[in-house]
C-alpha cells in the first residue's frame, strides 16, 4: 500500500469521524428522555472511525516522516467545514472560507518547502 494514499484515507476518516461526532451531538440535543440509541450508535461509529484512523495513521508514520505527511491531515480543517455545510446546512461564513484559503496556502508552502 502507498503510505500517501493511506494518509488520504486517514484524512477522510478523521473528517468523517468529526461529522459523526456532530451527528451524535445533534441526535442528543433532539433526543427524548431515555437512552438515545441513535446518538449512541452514531457516537460508536465516530469512535470506531477514529480508532481505525489512528491505527492507519501510526502505520503511515512508520513509513513516512511526520513533517512530510502531516500537511495532508491539516486539510481536515478545510474539509470538515465544507462537508458540514453540505450535510448539515451549516452556513459557510466568509471568515471560514478565508481561513480555509490560508490553510490551503500554508499546506502548499509546507509541502514545497519539505521536498
Amino acid at each position: 500500500m502507498n503510505p500517501f494514499a493511506v494518509s488520504l484515507l486517514c484524512l477522510f476518516g478523521t473528517a468523517g469521524g468529526q461529522l459523526l461526532f456532530a451527528s451524535s451531538a445533534k441526535a442528543l440535543r433532539a433526543a427524548p428522555p431515555g437512552i438515545p440509541w441513535n446518538a449512541v450508535w452514531t457516537l460508536g461509529g465516530a469512535l470506531a472511525t477514529y480508532g481505525l484512523t489512528t491505527v492507519l495513521w501510526i502505520w503511515v508514520l512508520t513509513r513516512l516522516e511526520l513533517s512530510r505527511v502531516y500537511p495532508i491531515m491539516a486539510l481536515s480543517f478545510v474539509l470538515v467545514p465544507v462537508a458540514s455545510t453540505l450535510l448539515y446546512h451549516t452556513p459557510l461564513q466568509p471568515r471560514v472560507l478565508f481561513g480555509a484559503a490560508i490553510i490551503t496556502v500554508g499546506i502548499a508552502v509546507s509541502v514545497v518547502g519539505v521536498r
